[in-house]
């Protein structure tokens, strides 16, 4: 097992939290897709021509057998033009689409910011200067290795994490050499201010042969898998909070991936110290919150159908249908009743699948332990709907949907 900075610094009796200044934080930006909005000012299709057949030392261009559909002339099918790059092998792989059509280039990218720079320079040194306009970004993964020997508490970690942000389309995942050896644990779409996947995974070689066999020498990566930020630096800012409070939540450090096969596909992200941990992960990481209500803010406890949703809903997000049926409101009641719980209420999901309320626990400053929830699945109508003083409540409790 190799040995950097970190782990010489790392021991199981250190608290890594307390002597979190003691550790560089290594958090890297690894694969990238998004499209290059170019400007009308410099239409693809007038160079494509040119394009094609352009072969230097980091790119090639070349016609793609792929069929795109051009809608706007009643749905003619063209290929656009594919950019190949060498990875750490030397071996050409697929980096861009070139869409001539549309003046557009999709971008399925390692070290995306230094490649594309690369291939503007690329085109510019053959004589064909292009302007981008804008770029969008539909996914953007950001990740860290760990210890080898804290994989499972990653996966416990992870599981966690399912529980608080999941939604009806959340799925968990593993995969396995045996029963007892799993290399990969993934939960994806889960929502963390947006869709997200999160995963821990280790290094497993001759994977397509019958020989498979975990890498021991490689340590465990975790990574988070972000869709639709709004810009690069946004989804960074997202994904280190997301995997600091994991890490933080584990209380070990992060380790440098500055290996040769590493240093050709990740781009280190050194402003990743001055990013804090998110809060609603590391709280939901750092607390034993399960199965308590706390002592409500007043408006919450002397208002009759706030204080019922915060109890509907204080152990899983559920759906507004759900909600109004158990609380027996209809649906005026209940929006009037969100409007007034603000941000305690948060809302995730999407329309199409119905979104998911639940209780942003971080918004509630009062967190002192007060009501018991009765954690028993019973039928609702066998259920005895308790009323009282704030203290003593048992909380009904919703049927999982698993």
């Amino acid at each position: 097992m190799r040995i950097n900075e970190n782990e010489e610094n790392f021991s199981n009796e250190w608290d890594f939290k307390t002597n979190y200044s003691t550790f560089r934080q290594f958090f890297y930006l690894h694969r990238v897709k998004a499209t290059l909005f170019v400007s009308p000012t410099t239409p693809l299709k007038d160079l494509a021509n040119k394009l094609v057949g352009l072969t230097g030392e980091r790119f090639t261009i070349c016609l793609s057998n792929r069929k795109y559909s051009d809608f706007k002339t009643d749905g003619v099918r063209y290929s656009p033009l594919d950019v190949r790059t060498p990875n750490s092998k030397g071996e050409l792989k697929h980096w861009a689409y070139l869409d001539y059509v549309k003046n557009i280039i999709h971008v399925d990218s390692k070290l995306p910011e230094k490649r594309i720079g690369q291939f503007i320079s690329f085109l510019n040194d053959n004589g064909i200067r292009l302007l981008v306009d804008y770029i969008n970004y539909s996914y953007v993964e950001i990740c860290c290795r760990h210890p080898y020997h804290t994989f499972d508490r990653a996966v416990e970690a992870l599981n966690k994490i399912n529980e608080r942000f999941k939604v009806g389309r959340t799925k968990l995942q593993t995969e396995g050499l045996s029963k007892k050896e799993i290399y990969s644990h993934l939960v994806s779409n889960i929502y963390i201010d947006g869709y997200c996947n999160i995963k821990t995974y280790k290094r497993l070689d001759e994977f397509k042969t019958a020989k498979q066999q975990v890498n021991q020498e490689i340590e465990p990566k975790l990574e988070i898998q972000i869709y639709k930020p709004r810009s690069l630096e946004e989804a960074k800012q997202q994904g280190v909070s997301v995997l600091k409070a994991v890490i933080f939540s584990l209380n070990i450090p992060t380790l440098a991936m500055d290996r040769k096969f590493e240093v050709a596909d990740y781009t280190y992200i050194p402003e990743s110290s001055k990013i804090s941990q998110d809060r609603k992960v590391a709280s939901c990481l750092n607390t034993e919150e399960g199965n308590t209500l706390p002592n409500l803010p007043d408006f919450i406890i002397h208002h009759k159908h706030s204080y019922k949703l915060v109890n509907s809903v204080w152990i899983e997000a559920k759906r507004a249908n759900d909600i109004c049926s158990w609380l027996r409101i209809s649906d005026s009641t209940f929006r009037r009743t969100l409007k007034r719980l603000g941000n305690i209420v948060e809302k995730r999901g999407d329309r199409k699948r119905g979104y998911f309320y639940g209780i942003d626990r971080t918004q509630i400053n009062n967190t002192t332990q007060g009501s018991y929830i009765n954690n028993s699945i019973s039928n609702r109508n066998k259920s005895k709907r308790i009323r009282g003083e704030s203290k003593g409540l048992k909380v009904n409790k919703l049927v999982r949907d698993y």
